[in-house]
């Protein structure tokens, strides 16, 4: 079976003001990638940017209370030492 990335939200801590915009989650991939230290940093760069834009409906009251029209993802970038 192909490695399928998958995501799951978390609860937010304790006392954290639910429209901060902030999003808590845990990933994982399901499947086996391998011993390829590149293999795991290429899943890891594409699960970072996986819903990265939600939390920023966070302060309207989230993106399913209010939807927007069109989404855009900015590029992001990883260094790996």
């Amino acid at each position: 079976r192909p490695a399928r990335a998958e995501r799951r939200a978390a609860p937010a801590p304790h006392g954290v003001d639910p429209k901060e915009p902030i999003e808590y989650y845990w990933t994982r991939v399901s499947g086996r990638l391998g011993d390829s230290t590149e293999m795991h940093q290429i899943c890891l760069a594409y699960m970072s940017d996986m819903g990265m834009l939600s939390c920023a409906y966070q302060p309207y009251g989230g993106i399913r209370e209010n939807p927007p029209a069109m989404m855009v993802s900015l590029d992001h970038s990883m260094w790996f030492h």
